[in-house]
């Protein structure tokens, strides 16, 4: 994904721009898989009857997919793509020290696989 965003990055394409025809097309999807499998009437009902979880819904979209995916795209434009690709993949490297000081959590094994086979992932897309 961050290889494709960069190709359409190009010629400073206005990343606004990009992050509104991502959310556009995810919506779209979401969407149509809602209308395929019957489930809109039931997503409608929800978001009327929980306005307090249609705020959370509202806060969570603007602050994860809009601000996260478009500093992601400025950092894609901006930086070499291996360069962003790596630092918007060290969440997991940052979290893990986050859950045990201040959630007071062990951290599992597996957890810990994932996240080192994940920079491997990365690197490999660096060195290729």
């Amino acid at each position: 994904g961050t290889i494709a965003s960069s190709i359409g990055l190009r010629d400073n394409f206005p990343v606004l721009s990009a992050t509104l025809i991502r959310m556009l097309a995810a919506g779209g999807l979401l969407l149509a898989y809602a209308l395929m499998t019957g489930q809109l009437r039931r997503l409608m009902t929800g978001i009327r009857s929980d306005r307090g979880g249609l705020l959370a819904l509202a806060g969570g979209t603007f602050t994860g997919p809009l601000v996260g995916v478009l500093l992601s795209l400025v950092a894609i434009q901006r930086a070499p793509v291996g360069i962003a690709s790596t630092l918007m993949s060290i969440t997991p490297i940052l979290m893990i020290p986050l859950v045990w000081w201040v959630f007071k959590e062990r951290t599992s094994w597996r957890a810990l696989g994932g996240t080192l086979l994940a920079l491997a992932g990365v690197a490999l897309i660096i060195l290729f």
